[in-house]
């Protein structure tokens, strides 16, 4: 099936269904500051969670920056975590 197929296909197979438009105005989440310490324990280990706000889902660039995220620290393929674990040994 083409692209150009598909929403045809939907509204026929699906009649009763109308299309949901998301909301892109309205109030934003208002960020906030604070730090959070669960328990504290004796480890040689610790884990560190930081956020910040993020580029909107409209935003022409959210690709290259998931790219860029994911090469710098996104998760534990990423080039940063597998250069700390794997050639450092801090991991």
């Amino acid at each position: 099936m083409k692209a150009e197929q598909i929403v045809p296909f939907l509204e026929k197979t699906f009649p009763s269904i109308t299309a949901i438009r998301c909301a892109t105005s309205g109030p934003r989440p208002t960020p906030n500051q604070h730090v959070i310490i669960r328990e504290k324990r004796e480890l040689e280990q610790v884990h560190l969670c930081l956020g910040s706000r993020g580029y909107p889902q409209q935003f022409n660039e959210r690709y290259a920056a998931a790219l860029f995220n994911t090469i710098l620290g996104g998760a534990m393929s990423s080039r940063l975590f597998q250069r700390i674990r794997e050639k450092e040994g801090l991991a």
